[in-house]
Formats: C-alpha cells, sequence, structure tokens
C-alpha cells in the first residue's frame, strides 16, 4: 500500500462569536495570520508546517444558523510521495495533536477526521450556472456578516499602526504573559513606564527606557512563537506585529502582577521594608534576651565614665581630689541602678 498524497483533518461546529473574533482566537493559537482568499469570501487560510512538512489551514464560514455561525476549520498536510505508511500515520497524529491543542477553548461541537487521496475539504466553491447563482443568492444578513468581516482586515496592513496600538494597549492595562515551569513573565506598563517582570525561581525587574526597546524585546521575545508553524522567509513584518498583538492580554485584571511586582522592586519600598525588618527583629532580640532589663537600663543611664579635669590655675590639689571622688561614686551608683533585681 502506498501513503496517502495529503491528509486534510477538519472540524465544524456552532459559535456565537462572530467571525473576526473567532479569526483573532486561532490566529493568537495557531501563530499564523489567516487571509482572506481571492474569489470566496467565507474562507481564511493559511500557509503553515507540521514539522517540516507544509501544509494549510483553513476557516470557512459555513452558513449563518438560529445559534450563531456555522465554521469549518481545515488542515491539509501534503505528504511526500516516497514517504511510508508509518510516516503517514506518524504525521497524521501530528497534526491530529496540534488541531486539537489551536481548537481548545473554542469549543467545537462536533468534529472528524478523513484522508483524502487528493484535494481540499477548503477547496474553491464549485462553480455554478447563472440560474443556480440567482436561485441561491446570499441572503443580506450572510452579506452583512461577510462585509464586517471583510473590514476587520483593514488595521493590519500596517506594522507601525499596530506597533502604536500595542503600546495604547500596555498604557490602558494590557500586558504580554507567559508562564513555564520556573514561574511566569509580564511585560506591561506599571504607571511610571514599561517593565518585564519575571515571577518564581528567578524574580527579577527589568525596566525599559523607551517605548522602541520594549518593541524590540516583545518582537525578539515572540519571534519563536510566531515562526513556529510559519516559514520565517514567509512571514512579513505586518503580519508578525498582527500576530504580536494577538498575544496580549487585554484584561485589566492581568496587569496586577505588574504593578505588585515592581513596586516590590522600587527601591524606596525596599529601603523602607529592609529598616523596618531590622527595627522589628532588634525589638524581637530584646524582648527574649534574659539580660534585656540591664540591657534597656544600661542604654538610659548617664555617662560617667570619666572626668574632665577643670583647666590649670582654677582649683586647687585638694579640690580636684574631690572631684575625682565624687566621679567614682556616680559611677558605683550607675552600675547599681543599672545591676538587674536578685531574684
Amino acid at each position: 500500500m502506498t501513503s496517502p498524497s495529503s491528509i486534510a483533518i477538519t472540524h465544524a461546529w456552532v459559535d456565537v462569536r462572530p467571525p473576526a473574533s473567532l479569526q483573532a482566537l486561532l490566529e493568537r493559537s495557531v501563530g499564523a495570520v489567516l487571509a482572506p482568499v481571492t474569489g470566496d469570501h467565507r474562507l481564511r487560510r493559511a500557509r503553515v508546517r507540521i514539522g517540516n512538512v507544509p501544509g494549510s489551514l483553513g476557516l470557512r464560514l459555513v452558513a449563518l444558523v438560529p445559534g450563531g455561525h456555522a465554521f469549518e476549520l481545515a488542515l491539509q498536510i501534503d505528504v511526500l510521495p516516497a514517504s511510508s505508511l508509518d510516516a503517514a500515520d506518524s504525521l497524521k497524529r501530528q497534526a491530529s495533536s496540534w488541531m486539537s491543542l489551536w481548537l481548545q477553548g473554542l469549543g467545537p461541537v462536533a468534529g472528524h477526521t478523513t484522508v483524502a487521496a487528493e484535494g481540499s475539504s477548503l477547496g474553491p466553491e464549485p462553480q455554478r450556472t447563472a440560474g443556480q447563482q440567482a436561485g441561491q443568492a446570499i441572503e443580506q444578513p450572510l452579506m452583512d456578516v461577510l462585509r464586517a468581516w471583510q473590514a476587520a482586515e483593514a488595521p493590519w496592513a500596517d506594522a507601525q499602526a499596530t506597533q502604536r496600538a500595542i503600546v495604547q494597549a500596555l498604557r490602558a492595562g494590557g500586558c504580554f504573559t507567559t508562564s513555564h515551569k520556573e514561574g511566569s513573565t509580564t511585560i506591561g506598563h506599571d504607571g511610571r513606564g514599561f517593565v518585564r517582570v519575571d515571577e518564581g525561581e528567578s524574580p527579577g525587574l527589568q525596566r525599559f527606557v523607551t517605548e522602541g526597546a520594549m518593541l524590540r524585546h516583545v518582537r525578539a521575545r515572540y519571534d519563536h512563537d510566531i515562526t513556529l508553524h510559519v516559514a520565517r522567509a514567509e512571514l512579513s513584518e505586518a503580519d508578525a506585529w498582527r500576530l504580536i498583538h494577538r498575544q496580549l492580554d487585554a484584561a485589566a485584571a492581568a496587569h496586577g502582577p505588574v504593578r505588585r511586582a515592581a513596586s516590590l522592586f522600587n527601591l524606596p519600598v525596599l529601603v523602607t521594608v529592609v529598616v523596618g525588618c531590622l527595627v522589628a527583629g532588634g525589638l524581637g532580640y530584646l524582648r527574649w534576651h534574659p539580660k534585656a532589663e540591664a540591657l534597656r537600663a544600661s542604654s538610659t543611664a548617664p555617662r560617667v565614665d570619666r572626668v574632665v579635669p577643670p583647666p590649670i590655675g582654677t582649683a586647687s590639689a585638694a579640690d580636684w581630689q574631690g572631684l575625682q571622688q565624687r566621679h567614682r561614686q556616680a559611677v558605683e551608683a550607675a552600675k547599681a541602678a543599672a545591676r538587674p533585681a536578685s531574684r
């Protein structure tokens, strides 16, 4: 038996979200731009790679239904002619795993998997005669949905405009957040500037001097994610920043770790915390120390450890001896007052 020439995995479901919102979620999950297809306004398609094998991922708006929008997502992978059945099966399992990962959170209610010898489930629509086209004209509600979907593509043509949108979103409370086994990393704006906060095993704070420095850091940080399934040579700068923008967490609650962690690394706050800890530790030491009373008493006892002699010629020898005697008596009295009472 020979291996199939292509593998097609499709999922169909009904979703209440409009096509543009669902497309944004898929682009965030997949890391590939689903671009419009000429001649088919219901379809968005991206060139993807599973490992080193090229393929395509397509999202089609099938119809408007009472429960929302009926969608179909299809992944087609081209199998090399010389591939064995084992290699084709392994590729199919990889493709199925990636499809399941991409669909997490989207809630597909039905799905099926097919292996096709040729062609794609999301190919061009079949040609119809003029009579068929007139009899099956697209109803007005669907046309409105398709126009809104097409209009949502316009803002992404300019990379600099997307960068400005990212800066505005971060200032408004959005952030980039990634979690890993050692902790998490958050990039956002703490009210004074753009910062990167690392929490977990290696906590740290990096403050960016300019917007450009922050954007360069974000671009380098997400380069691996946005080229995992797309060849770097095929990714334009506008599409790269579009995919990075998809990774933004716009919820203000997600921005909390930035403000909280950044305040902990504020130098005046750190100094205050350290001094407070030292004072609290000193007071605790005095509470349990067995000679605490003597230490406190000695700290408040008058300083009578020495006598400053009067200037020469102002006092006789007898006066000086009397002054020394009174000094010794004062020292003994101070020591007796500082000595703890016997139990």
